[in-house]
């Protein structure tokens, strides 16, 4: 997802200077900025009218990538993952670009179809080696097959890559404590919590501490997660836990 935003961030500000010059806004632009207002405001009637601009954009200039682009993005985030995997597949066609087949790869794999989704980070991979989301993705496809330890190398790699990607730290963390390795798996999602504070990455860092046998970072770090979800139910059972034992 951060990919997705970063890139729309990105085409939004490069068409800041283009719609100055022309006076008016483009359907391009404007459909950004309804995308934006929409996810902001949770509005449906916003992100219609994102996307009907969107869609005049690209019935406009079929051959631009900028306008498919923020078409298929979009449609991403919405959960119309089929059609933005059809916009995904003309842009890679048009560009090659490597990053595209990853978020093809993303929007199958949302759909479930692995195969092709492991085929499409492969092929990301075999462009550029260090595409952290495409490791991540086929390390979750690998896991998915049962292919676990292959699973562990990719979401290591993204590790070294993107240690700031919380969801594959829980991943790695969850692999290394079942494989026996508490300790490096804290120490894992110790470095995760620095980059996100959030409640799952503390709570995944408490059960570990357990996991470990370490009750008393586990207790302490079950509160913290409390602290900032108060309605937390693993949390509360992994309290209790602790205090039976």
């Amino acid at each position: 997802m951060r990919t997705r935003i970063v890139w729309s961030l990105l085409l939004l500000l490069s068409l800041a200077a283009t719609v100055l010059a022309q006076g008016e806004p483009s359907h391009l632009y404007l459909g950004l900025a309804y995308y934006f207002q929409g996810v902001e405001r949770d509005s449906e009637p916003l992100k219609s009218l994102a996307l009907l601009e969107l869609e005049r954009a690209v019935k406009i200039e079929p051959e631009a990538v900028e306008p498919r682009l923020a078409l298929a993005m979009a449609l991403h985030s919405w959960g119309r993952y089929q059609e933005a995997a059809e916009h995904y597949k003309v842009l890679i066609e048009t560009t090659g670009i490597a990053e595209l087949r990853v978020l093809l790869g993303d929007a199958l794999l949302a759909q479930d179809r692995l195969l092709e989704a492991y085929n499409q980070y492969d092929q990301a991979l075999s462009q550029t080696e260090d595409l952290s989301r495409a490791h991540f993705g086929s390390g979750l496809i690998l896991e998915r097959w049962g292919r676990t330890e292959e699973a562990l190398r990719r979401y290591e790699k993204v590790q070294e890559l993107a240690p700031d990607l919380t969801a594959n730290s829980i991943r790695l963390g969850r692999l290394l404590v079942e494989g026996g390795e508490a300790e490096r798996a804290a120490s894992v999602l110790e470095e995760a919590a620095r980059y996100n504070e959030s409640p799952e990455v503390f709570y995944e860092l408490a059960c570990t501490y357990y996991a470990a046998g370490e009750p008393g970072k586990a207790r302490q770090t079950a509160q913290r997660v409390l602290q900032l979800s108060p309605d937390h139910p693993g949390a509360a059972a992994l309290l209790d836990k602790i205090s039976h034992n």
